[in-house]
């Protein structure tokens, strides 16, 4: 629960300080700031809330306009340059990830890219890298000599809401 990985996204992306919304007292998940959250349970335990990069994203079905991608690689990214801002992204995803940027005067969703610009430059997510206690893995599922084909073949894992049919690419897997 450190955020180390939420500071390393927020630098990473430049996505500048936390904003509250009228009404708020306190950061209390995602928004245009943070495409990363840290969940804090009672008993001591926490869950990070990001996109889930599903094999068959709903966000990316439900976009008129391409705007949301699935690339090769993997990550789902958006394109600003195509977004009409008819927000049916945010309804269509099951983990509700992507947000609107209701400051901004053309259409904006945010949210995380896996950082797919370093991926591309054959490093890890900059949420990965920064990670101190190694809660964090990415990889290369297709290589059976991988961290991440390691952990899930090794470790309890699960996956939320796995039964839509998102098939999402992001485990959790508890020590």
């Amino acid at each position: 629960g450190c955020e180390e990985c939420v500071l390393a996204c927020k630098e990473e992306n430049d996505l500048g300080p936390d904003r509250l919304r009228p009404g708020q007292e306190a950061v209390d998940g995602l928004s245009a700031t943070r495409f990363s959250n840290i969940l804090r349970y009672p008993d001591d335990h926490f869950v990070r809330q990001q996109c889930r990069h599903c094999l068959e994203p709903a966000c990316v079905s439900a976009c008129l306009v391409g705007a949301m991608q699935k690339t090769p690689e993997g990550p789902v990214i958006y394109d600003s340059e195509l977004c009409m801002g008819c927000r049916y992204c945010l309804l269509a995803c099951p983990y509700g990830i992507p947000r609107y940027e209701w400051d901004e005067a053309a259409p904006l969703v945010k949210k995380c890219t896996l950082c797919n610009h370093r991926i591309a430059e054959g490093k890890e997510p900059a949420c990965v890298e920064a990670c101190p206690t190694g809660a964090r893995v990415f990889g290369n599922l297709l290589d059976p000599d991988s961290e991440i084909r390691f952990v899930l073949k090794n470790k309890k894992v699960f996956r939320f809401k796995e039964d839509l049919g998102t098939d999402p690419k992001f485990w959790y897997f508890i020590d």
